[in-house]
């Protein structure tokens, strides 16, 4: 499978929601109902039958992704996820080559589901650990052990799944950094020990959860391949209202992990995952490089997506809204629709069209395109591309927001990172291979990469120090926890203005993946070009620094 993020470009993603869970987590206020597995069946004809009403309208659309999300897919029967899969190849244009995600819990999967998804089309598994202490998931409703997980991932792999994501919350109550430090060991090493058989071997307890030993397939092993986790999603736990855990803390019987630990958490999951060869693409995300989430990558680029199912939602056209949440009342909305609509043309988006299924309509203009074009880009650390803003919106960035970002660079929340592009570098006319891990923001006219990947300007597995300090001297923390010069990496911090892109106080540069960056209370005062006819193209980037990763929430609120 192609894993080239260029594909994305001009195509659309498909969220499904399957909202059925076997129990509440204390911490969850996702739209997920525990106990109502008996509505599996009438809720899976309606679910088909809404797929294919609005197929009519966006049936002609490419689709880069499917994404079966919930609640937890993987409790209900296999059968019913085949059929929606095959489903979605009848009603829409699926790539060939399209990312199809399935979310699952420990507990939930067994060797025939697994097998089931693998022929229906599968090809990205996302498992939900969260902690790799038994005693930390008792106490946060998870209804599994280590051991589950453990034996679920290996099945998994000796099934034949290659791209293989794991959900990790910190800042838990009760969990500690040496717990988080472990559960971060544990998954990224599972399976690259060769544990010993016996019971109390050391290494066997610690990695595999409580003695279970964990065997990968012989293949695997002698490749070297590492973790079969290809991809981390580490997310701060956040206490909702109307949850188990806002209860028990709106009556002082819970004490949340104080904001100290749960920074020293955040900082702890970035550096140990850098050095582990995961590469930080989102605020929250880590993947080996290739494995990084196609479909999320579309939300975080603004690009448009379907949902179906209760509570999913759309954003097409310019226009966002939602399915109605409630299980029946979704069944109920869809037998509605069907029956006043029959085989007539659909047009999802507007009230009266698909009156009682849809809700929430809101028409996104241009004012508030961009801003989400921004808010959702920084998370992102390839960060918003100035070339890309301008195609979309015919505007350049810097005079639509660049007293906005002159202040929160000044405030070391951010930097402007001026990106060479080598001439001649297109997404065309290169194979498949050669576009393995590139994961640059994208010119969707030209296909041309405006924005390297760190990959091209520091070696595998190390990261890029984003600090205050690292901002002003550029060096690179390695995944060795040695540093190298600005030099090594290619790239040039310059304090003052950028003025033109061939000056040598831009920070110009030779080679692939040179950079210039404007840190400080320096202004932009030129936007470079992306057809440099001499050098290639120089692209103007703005991404948040490590301290604005922390303060990503203070830097938002300025686009909104």
């Amino acid at each position: 499978m192609s894993r080239d993020m260029d594909r994305i470009s001009g195509s659309i993603g498909i969220y499904i929601h399957i909202p059925f869970c076997r129990s509440k987590c204390y911490y969850c206020d996702f739209n997920s109902y525990a106990g109502r597995e008996h509505l599996a069946g009438s809720y899976f004809d309606a679910l088909y039958r809404e797929m294919a009403l609005r197929s009519r309208y966006i049936g002609g659309r490419r689709v880069s992704s499917v994404f079966i999300g919930g609640g937890t897919p993987s409790l209900v029967d296999a059968a019913y996820i085949t059929r929606l899969i095959g489903l979605c190849r009848e009603c829409f244009h699926v790539d060939d080559d399209a990312e199809i995600s399935i979310e699952s819990n420990p507990g939930t999967l067994t060797w025939e589901k697994l097998q089931a998804y693998r022929d229906a089309g599968v090809n990205r598994l996302s498992i939900g650990l969260q902690a790799w202490q038994d005693r930390i998931l008792e106490s946060i409703g998870r209804i599994h052990t280590v051991r589950q997980f453990a034996e679920n991932l290996e099945a998994a792999v000796k099934c034949g799944f290659d791209n293989i994501n794991v959900d990790l919350i910190f800042g838990l109550p009760g969990q500690t950094p040496e717990d988080w430090r472990e559960t971060l060991e544990a998954v990224t090493e599972f399976g690259t020990v060769r544990y010993s058989p016996a019971a109390n071997d050391s290494a066997a307890h610690k990695l595999s959860g409580h003695g279970l030993v964990v065997r990968m397939p012989e293949k695997q092993r002698s490749e070297g391949a590492g973790s079969p986790v290809k991809h981390i999603s580490c997310y701060s736990l956040k206490i909702e209202e109307g949850t188990v855990f806002g209860d028990r803390l709106e009556a002082g019987s819970l004490e949340p992990v104080d904001d100290e630990t749960d920074r020293e958490m955040y900082h702890m999951a970035v550096d140990m995952l850098a050095e582990k060869g995961y590469r930080q693409y989102e605020i929250s995300n880590f993947a080996v490089p290739g494995y990084e989430c196609r479909h999320n990558l579309l939300y975080w680029k603004a690009k448009e997506y379907a949902g179906f199912g209760s509570g999913a939602h759309s954003y097409l056209d310019g226009v966002r809204f939602s399915n109605v949440t409630g299980i029946e009342e979704y069944i109920r909305a869809v037998d509605s629709v069907c029956g006043r609509h029959g085989s007539g043309p659909v047009q999802v988006y507007i009230p009266g069209e698909m009156g009682g299924l849809h809700e929430n309509i809101e028409v996104i203009d241009r004012e508030e395109a961009m801003s989400e074009f921004m808010i959702l880009g920084l998370r992102l650390t390839d960060g918003v591309s100035s070339a890309e803003f301008e195609e979309r919106f015919g505007e350049r960035l810097e005079d639509r927001y660049g007293e906005k970002l002159r202040r929160l660079a000044a405030k070391g929340l951010i930097e402007a990172v001026a990106v060479t592009r080598p001439a001649g570098d297109s997404a065309e006319g290169r194979g498949p291979a050669e576009n393995v891990g590139r994961s640059g923001a994208v010119d969707s006219t030209n296909g041309k990469v405006l924005v390297n990947n760190p990959e091209d300007n520091a070696t595998a597995g190390s990261t890029e120090d984003r600090s205050p300090e690292g901002g002003t001297n550029g060096k690179v923390l390695a995944a060795s926890a040695g540093r190298r010069t600005p030099e090594d990496n290619a790239e040039r911090r310059v304090p003052g203005n950028i003025i033109d892109n061939r000056t040598e106080e831009s920070g110009a540069g030779t080679g692939t993946g040179s950079e210039a960056t404007v840190t400080g209370a320096g202004s932009v005062t030129h936007a470079y070009s992306a057809d440099d006819p001499d050098q290639g193209g120089r692209i103007l980037v703005y991404r948040l620094t490590r301290q604005g990763l922390d303060l990503a929430n203070s830097v938002f609120v300025e686009f909104i």
